[in-house]
């Protein structure tokens, strides 16, 4: 709707004669061009009838009854000539809300500015361009290269680099072009060395209304807003996590295992999912408010609630775990009578308390009466954790040992559900005690500027090999495309010179895209080609009516907004289609939005419109060669690579845990993170190894991208057991108080609860070490580690040596050959022993060390349940590894 409201000089002869005048006339037969390219408002005629001298029309001619000859619009014509791009960079700026859109245009805009600033600096130095008798082309290419590396090599957003290396490449080409001269323009604006009708401010301008335009599509006539649904967002989230937690604890409570337990697990998935969108949407409504008017302290509150929502997901996935081993026996029933209603209490009030977090977090202030409600539930929780923890110890002591297999599942939901709940407490006692606004620090802008100069264009980052070959898969398409143009002889060449639809096409097609680089290529080039074709299709049927019949307006108006309306739809809802739709949508406007030729149309135009789809084509196709060629690998082979070091990582990962080393960079909590960072990599790069997307297979056999993705699968489950390691290795700092009820008391608990003295973190350690020891002090922990170790070596080597091989002769492998060997490969050797031995150990602990955990307290301190949270990730990573290993054998049918 907004592009064909604003694409109305183009199908309306009389908008268009408002804004830019009168373009031509017939005269004695002739068609004769009336107002000059840089004419506006009223213009006399001083020259013969047939070829008019336009002037300004003055008030003192006026006044002597002389009639103005034409008028010339509110706008040069060069306005109108930049009319498509308003919407190609309005089409390259709107997205799903304001706030990512207010982001974008912010990028598009100094992308543009920063070309504007080039060429004001190019035109200092040759005030009429290349007919400047100083005028050196060897400069302004040196220039050209170093403002497309420095937009490459940066850490600059791609839309800026889009944005910023169109315009410089457009600019740069009107500048070096010998038959222009100066491209400064000649109305004066009143700003020094700035002209109204110059190309850089029409650049600059036409890019500012395509930004509002697409700002404005996000606000009117619906409301797009972030920042109006962050209240209903964390509520969702607050809904999701009790849904989950309370089917998860219905299910538990229940009789039997039945398929119920699926339905939750899928449930489980969609919560995680909610939060990342909660988080992303948080994130853009810093642009809709630029935290002002105390938007700036919402934002933080509600991005501390759904990062405390988020944090949830350990324990989430420690309740997935205990309810697929869960088995529903006379134990399980002897448990579920015990914590049942203090269960059920605790999950009530965590969720009365998260919901009322929320509505505090709504205006970005908490009032007295506030603290004091979330004081109350903070004490509510205390007394629950307590009742949960006093029922628990209670029927576990019963069992036969303090630890074993057989209460594990029932250890591990009732754990999960108390830390969980202790989390929030954390949480809570944090928000409360911070009196303190968003900072508002004042600091020294131009510091601030400098400091982000220099980490836009940090060096080290600039000239790594990756930084570099993106710059050269990307700049030297540019660079040979503008070297096309700029030296194209021939008049009859298809390769017009000058003109800059090659080298501008490829700056708003840039890409990191390593893989299926091919496909890539041919989308784009698909979307830009039909982008220029199917509106050549509909102009000749707008061609046959008239420029002033409404016959026209109505044919050229409706087929604007079915275009624009269809295209722009498949962009934002189909995956598969999106690239092309939006790059049909993008460019579709340059010849939708031509002028209306009242004379009929020159064939020449056509033709020009036909040279300029062979300039893409050989654009593209350059751009598919240099992607082709500086690829450093094939998809396959990066994907293996990828892989080996998430292998790598998440190995080093459990050798930090069986060292002892829990805290730190180079440790079990770094490194888990780092395995990660490193799974999501292999996960990014899985759809690029499809074999169907090979154009011609070569002499490897095709990827076994079922195996990849099987790989990158039980990847994330496996840090999934780290983080479950982590949160049974590291020490607890929460306190609790023995009087929960009084005032004194929950004061104490809030004060305590953050923990942060070096008394606390001396206790954490202690904590730690103490952990540590009731686990290798046992003889058979060094079963335990040599069988967790070994399967994952193993399992590791034989996903990447089926993976590797690709060809149709048996695989000779030392790891096959010893997980072929291997018996039982999902069960942890030496695990009955190993809970006997801790068992007893724990049994004979002293009253010093059950005073160090608090063990009076809450679940998430009992020694017991820690131990057998440690233990049943490490169970865990052989029945993960154990599928992937059987998923290999799948693959090898021979040998």
């Amino acid at each position: 709707l907004y592009v064909t409201i604003f694409g109305m000089p183009a199908y309306s002869v009389w908008t268009y004669w408002f804004l830019f005048g009168e373009h031509d006339r017939i005269i004695d037969n002739q068609v004769v061009p009336i107002c000059p390219y840089h004419g506006m408002g009223y213009m006399a005629n001083i020259g013969p009838p047939d070829k008019p001298s336009l002037v300004p029309f003055n008030a003192s001619a006026s006044s002597e009854g002389e009639e103005p000859f034409a008028w010339c619009g509110y706008f040069p014509d060069a306005f109108f000539d930049a009319w498509p791009d308003i919407v190609l960079t309005a089409m390259f700026t709107v997205y799903l809300n304001t706030g990512s859109t207010t982001k974008l245009a912010f990028q598009s805009i100094v992308g543009t500015g920063v070309a504007v600033s080039n060429i004001y600096w190019m035109s200092f130095l040759y005030p009429n361009g290349a007919q400047d008798p100083n005028y050196s082309e060897i400069v302004a290419w040196v220039d050209l290269i170093i403002v497309v590396f420095l937009f490459l090599a940066s850490k600059a957003d791609v839309n800026t680099m889009m944005m910023g290396i169109n315009w410089t490449v457009v600019l740069m080409l009107n500048f070096m072009d010998p038959s222009q001269g100066s491209v400064m323009g000649e109305v004066p604006t009143g700003i020094p060395g700035v002209n109204f009708d110059g190309r850089p401010s029409v650049v600059m301008l036409t890019s500012a209304v395509g930004c509002f335009l697409a700002v404005g599509c996000t606000i009117f006539p619906k409301p797009l807003l972030n920042i109006t649904r962050v209240h209903e967002d964390a509520l969702e989230i607050v809904r999701g996590v009790d849904m989950v937690l309370r089917e998860s604890i219905d299910y538990y409570l229940g009789e039997h295992k039945g398929p119920k337990r699926f339905q939750v697990f899928g449930k489980m998935r969609a919560l995680k999912r909610s939060i990342s969108r909660v988080d992303r949407n948080l994130a853009d409504s810093f642009w809709e408010t630029f935290n002002l008017c105390g938007y700036g302290r919402v934002r933080d509150l509600y991005g501390q609630l759904n990062e405390a929502m988020g944090k949830s997901e350990d324990e989430i996935y420690l309740v997935k775990a205990a309810l697929e081993e869960l088995e529903f026996d006379l134990r399980h029933k002897e448990f579920v009578a015990a914590v049942k209603e203090p269960m059920k209490e605790l999950h009530g009030q965590a969720i009365h308390f998260l919901k009322l977090c929320a509505t505090c977090c709504s205006d970005g202030n908490i009032s007295a009466a506030e603290r004091e409600d979330i004081q109350n539930s903070i004490a509510q929780l205390e007394k629950h954790q307590r009742e949960l923890a006093s029922a628990f110890k209670g029927v576990s002591s019963k069992c036969p040992q303090l630890v074993s297999a057989e209460i594990a599942p029932d250890s591990l939901f009732v754990f999960s559900v108390a830390k969980w709940a202790s989390e929030l407490q954390e949480w809570a006692a944090r928000l409360v005690e911070d009196e303190k606004q968003p900072d508002t620090k004042k600091q020294n802008p131009f510091r601030v500027i400098v400091e982000q100069v220099k980490d836009l264009f940090e060096p080290t980052a600039m000239f790594s090999i990756d930084s570099l070959r993106f710059t050269a898969m990307n700049g030297l398409p540019i660079f040979i495309s503008f070297l096309l143009s700029s030296h194209s002889r021939s008049k009859h060449s298809m390769i017009v010179r000058y003109s800059d639809v090659m080298p501008g096409t490829l700056a708003v097609l840039i890409t990191n895209d390593y893989g299926a680089t091919f496909f890539t290529n041919l989308k784009q080039l698909t979307g830009v080609t039909f982008g220029q074709t199917l509106p050549i299709l509909l102009s000749s049927v707008i061609e046959m009516f008239s420029c002033g019949d409404w016959a026209r307006i109505v044919t050229h108006s409706t087929a604007l907004f079915i275009f624009y309306f269809a295209f722009t739809f498949l962009y934002y809802t189909s995956e598969e289609w999106s690239t092309i739709s939006g790059l049909i949508a993008s460019f579709g406007g340059v010849t939708l939005m031509s002028r209306c030729h009242k004379h009929g149309v020159d064939e020449s135009a056509y033709a020009e419109l036909y040279r300029g789809i062979i300039q893409v084509i050989v654009a593209v196709m350059l751009k598919m060669l240099a992607s082709t060629l500086l690829a450093p690998k094939e998809p396959r082979d990066l994907a293996i690579d990828a892989l080996k070091e998430a292998f790598a990582e998440t190995r080093e990962a459990f050798i930090a845990c069986f060292e002892g080393r829990i805290d730190g960079k180079d440790a079990l909590e770094g490194k888990s993170k780092n395995a990660k960072v490193k799974v999501r990599a292999c996960e990014e790069l899985a759809p690029k190894c499809d074999s169907s997307l090979q154009i011609v297979p070569g002499y490897r056999a095709p990827f076994k991208l079922d195996l990849y993705i099987c790989a990158c699968a039980q990847l994330r489950l496996l840090c999934s057991d780290l983080d479950m390691l982590l949160l049974a290795m590291q020490g607890d700092s929460q306190h609790h108080t023995a009087s929960p009820g009084s005032v004194d008391a929950r004061t104490n608990t809030e004060t305590s609860l953050l923990a942060a003295d070096a008394e606390t973190k001396e206790e954490v350690k202690a904590q730690e070490r103490m952990i540590w020891r009731h686990l290798t002090e046992q003889k058979s922990w060094d079963t335990l580690k040599s069988d967790v170790l070994d399967t994952i070596e193993r399992t590791f080597g034989v996903t990447l040596a089926v993976l590797e091989h690709a060809n149709e002769e048996p695989l000779q492998n030392d790891h096959v050959k010893k997980v072929k060997g291997m018996s039982n490969l999902d069960k942890l050797d030496g695990l009955d022993i190993f809970y006997s031995e801790v068992s007893e150990a724990l049994q004979h602990a002293t009253s010093q060390e059950a005073a160090l955990f608090h063990e009076q307290a809450v679940m998430a301190q009992l020694r017991p349940t820690r131990v057998i949270l440690a233990v049943n990730s490490l169970s865990l990573v052989t029945r993960h590894t154990a599928l992937l290993a059987a998923e290999c054998f799948r693959y090898m049918l021979c040998g």
